[in-house]
């Protein structure tokens, strides 16, 4: 094998070791992305659907308010009323939006569905208040009983979103250390094939120039 050849294969060899250690250093930056947008997704949601249960809360409060109050402060409290469940179908959708687990995502798609029943009562029982005040009595429990089962589904979902964020937590911490371990052992062991390799082909190299100088030596 000619000296050239040899040169060509050792920058062959180390581009080779370069480009191992390249491929799993992406892997591993690609790996801890991934995880890290899923974790930052699914706290996102967990923000939002904390805020589905406040603005539930809110949209109740609403209605007391419009029972006990009059003129325009009876409007004023049915405008906080629209207001807020507008925010509560929002925070919903989003919390949705932001879920990549088929399974949440069809239980949030009940739970708008739910939404959109329990608002749908609210704003009813809020126009019987305001305008035929002799039927609200009658629709005030079915919307007390929307509100109960809304609110228990948001407490479920709120229990299941946050154990979720800890199981993605717990992934992506284990996917980060998997990541760190694979370019450590991949560069240890190009380390040591360098090592083991580039001695005998820079030996196989100096040693015929060697015998070729002495030959010239006085």
């Amino acid at each position: 094998m000619t000296i050239k050849r040899k040169l060509l294969g050792l920058t062959i060899t180390g581009l080779a070791f370069v480009l191992a250690i390249s491929a799993t250093g992406y892997w591993g930056i690609t790996t801890v992305e991934e995880t890290t947008a899923e974790v930052a997704a699914t706290g996102s949601a967990i923000r939002n659907h904390v805020e589905a249960g406040v603005y539930n809360d809110m949209t109740r409060s609403d209605i007391s308010a419009v029972f006990n109050a009059k003129g325009d402060a009876r409007q004023n409290k049915l405008d906080d009323l629209a207001q807020h469940s507008r925010l509560l179908k929002d925070r919903i959708a989003k919390t949705q939006q932001l879920l990549s687990d088929t399974i949440l995502r069809a239980r949030l798609a009940e739970q708008s569905r739910m939404v959109d029943q329990y608002v749908g009562a609210g704003e009813s029982l809020a126009l019987a208040i305001a305008r035929r005040p002799s039927e609200a009595i009658a629709q005030l429990t079915p919307y007390l009983q929307a509100y109960k089962q809304l609110q228990q589904n948001i407490e479920e979902t709120s229990d299941i979103l946050e154990k979720g964020a800890r199981t993605a937590q717990s992934q992506a911490l284990g996917k980060a250390t998997e990541a760190t371990r694979a370019m450590l052992v991949m560069c240890g062991l190009s380390f040591l094939l360098l090592l083991l390799i580039a001695p005998r082909i820079i030996r196989s190299i100096t040693e015929p120039l060697d015998s070729l100088s002495s030959r010239f030596r006085p």
